[in-house]
């Protein structure tokens, strides 16, 4: 029978090392969880980038009930969704107000105001075919 091995410091500084480095790599494994889970907006120069697709390519796509017609996808806020036209977005956004996200308040016709919950955020006026241009609608 072999003698019972005597714990030293060695094997403390060790143990904790392992520790930590597991640590380490998990907490590291739940940011690029967090990260790649999350819905991504992506702005140039405070412009969306969004694009139109075809009902008949994004079969399934979320928010996409309307066979043929072209929609609108990729738009800050859409949490996936598509939209056929300028008044559905800003239906949504206005419906995702209740939860403190940006929306854009009709002030005037054919003039909105850029509703955001930031103080001190500076007030952004624009005009419907401004955001039809800015989000990509063509009606």
């Amino acid at each position: 029978m072999a003698p019972a091995r005597i714990a030293t410091e060695h094997d403390f500084y060790l143990s904790q090392w392992t520790i930590y480095q597991i640590s380490d790599m998990l907490r590291i494994m739940l940011m690029l969880l967090a990260l790649l889970s999350s819905p991504m907006d992506f702005h140039w120069r405070g412009e969306t980038i969004a694009h139109s697709v075809k009902e008949g390519a994004a079969v399934g796509a979320p928010g996409s009930n309307r066979k043929g017609k072209s929609m609108v996808a990729g738009l800050p806020y859409a949490r996936g969704k598509s939209f056929a036209g300028l008044d559905d977005y800003l239906r949504h956004l206005q419906s995702n107000a209740a939860v403190d996200l940006p929306w854009w308040r009709e002030i005037r016709p054919g003039v909105y105001e850029h509703v955001k919950t930031m103080r001190g955020a500076a007030p952004e006026i624009a005009t419907r075919a401004e955001l039809m241009k800015k989000f990509g609608f063509s009606r």
